[in-house]
């Protein structure tokens, strides 16, 4: 069998899932598997070049093959390409998030061009059933698996002590933005260290500049209102991940109140519990998959209120009194028994065409959620999948990802002169001062734009408590 894959580069991981691409295109490259051939490609130098390349790739793979989309939302563009040049192979694509325009895209445009033994991975059950409720019509538990070969690259840690211990050390990995409920954990941190004067927090990752507290001074002074000294806060910015282990060490207790858009596994928290550190979560995504009842915190949901999907935002926050609470009582809950779906035995397994049937139940919040779930927009205009539609979009695609000097300069001209769309603007910033960082998931947005792609999404406070009707969570 060989295996297509993009080979994903990227200098600074932004995220969980261009970590993820990452640590795949590294995982393939190592692997000394006789029924596995890899074949890696770079799809922006295929899709740039002469189509005889393109068409070459195509051809050499066969019905026994398979082809891996590891680049982001971009499997439709390999459902394209296959169409165009008689593929028989096998696409295996993925989700990495849930209310975000990017692989909503992704399945919009890929439904129509589907075939019986193509693919659909998750990382979790929140996101699988999420995507089931937006798409009825084409996904099922028989074209779609749970995996994710999160293990591949762990650590062997010895065992921390599992006794009650000192809850001095409040840590935090991951963007600190919004849409995270940072300000959520400063504030519950304020009212611990009134009462505790050890109490020490320790923020982990890159500050989002466009959020409320979009620096390490505005945090200091977010703190210091609220009676906590600098020297109680230890800001670390970004951190490589082989750096997460030596943090995880560091802390007593890990702390995660986000609900936002993007989420779809918060991983963190599986990295959190591996480590032996107990982690407190809001009750939302796949929180419940991973830590125990007495671990995660009600969330305060905002209701019937209208959000676009094209930028991360948060679903609501939670009482911060009832945070503090849950950090002096949280515990160990992850068991590796129930991990198979994260080991890269299963992931490699589903490459060769196993399917491993996992499945879990939701807890009844996290089901009562994704009824309550309202997706508008959700289409593309009727003569997408016709009179050139594909065609302009391997164009959209090929012409913003170009490392072309004066296609760049051209182009980040041209979006001065359009309507103003901060994030937009950015976007082609970016492009041309960082022409190889083409691999954020930030840049699908131009992709969506392009498309005029803009899903809504609602949560419906009627549909929400109709789902938990007769449940204790009432």
């Amino acid at each position: 069998m060989r295996l297509a894959y993009h080979q994903f580069t990227i200098n600074r991981p932004d995220s969980g899932a261009t970590a993820h691409y990452a640590e795949v295109s590294r995982l393939l490259s190592s692997l000394d598997d006789r029924a596995i051939n890899p074949y890696p490609h770079d799809l922006h130098s295929l899709l740039a070049g002469n189509p005889r390349a393109l068409r070459d790739m195509v051809k050499g793979l066969g019905e026994e093959d398979v082809l891996l989309c590891n680049i982001g939302p971009y499997a439709h563009l390999y459902h394209i390409i296959r169409e165009r040049y008689g593929g028989t192979f096998r696409i295996i694509r993925d989700v990495r998030t849930s209310s975000w325009a990017g692989y909503l895209l992704q399945e919009v445009a890929c439904a129509p061009l589907l075939r019986p033994h193509d693919l659909l991975l998750f990382q979790s059950e929140f996101c699988r059933q999420y995507f089931f409720r937006a798409f009825p019509s084409h996904l099922s538990y028989e074209n779609t698996a749970i995996s994710d070969p999160l293990f591949y690259d762990f650590p062997h840690i010895t065992a921390r002590c599992t006794e009650r211990r000192d809850r001095d050390r409040i840590g935090y990995f991951g963007r600190i933005s919004d849409d995270k409920n940072i300000p959520h954990v400063l504030d519950a941190f304020a009212m611990l260290y009134s009462n505790n004067r050890r109490a020490s927090l320790h923020l982990a990752g890159e500050i989002d500049p466009t959020s409320a507290l979009g620096s390490a001074p505005a945090i200091v002074t977010h703190l210091a209102k609220r009676g906590v000294p600098k020297n109680a806060l230890k800001i670390y910015g970004f951190l490589p991940k082989p750096l997460l282990w030596p943090f995880l060490a560091d802390i007593d207790v890990f702390i995660f109140p986000a609900i936002a858009s993007v989420e779809s596994l918060a991983r963190v928290l599986l990295e959190a519990q591996y480590a032996g550190v107990p982690a407190v979560a809001a009750h939302y995504a796949a929180a419940a998959e991973i830590l125990p009842e007495t671990n995660l915190i009600l969330p305060d949901f905002t209701f019937n209120r209208t959000f676009d999907t094209l930028s991360p935002f948060s679903f609501g926050g939670v009482a911060v009194n009832n945070l503090v609470s849950a950090l002096s009582t949280a515990t160990i809950g992850y068991s590796l028994a129930r991990s198979r779906q994260y080991q890269r035995s299963t992931f490699i397994a589903l490459l060769q065409g196993a399917h491993n049937g996992y499945k879990t139940t939701l807890s009844h919040l996290t089901k009562a959620f994704i009824d309550a779930v309202l997706l508008d927009d959700l289409t593309l205009p009727d003569s997408f999948h016709r009179n050139g539609g594909f065609d302009r979009v391997l164009r959209t695609f090929s012409r913003y990802n170009s490392n072309n000097l004066l296609t760049r300069v051209v182009d980040r001209f041209a979006i001065a002169s359009q309507p103003r769309y901060p994030q937009r603007h950015a976007l082609y910033t970016n492009r041309l001062l960082f022409p190889n960082e083409r691999g954020g998931l930030g840049h699908a947005r131009e992709h969506c734009w392009s498309l005029g792609f803009m899903p809504k999404v609602t949560l419906s406070k009627e549909l929400f408590y109709e789902s938990l009707r007769g449940n204790s969570y009432l």
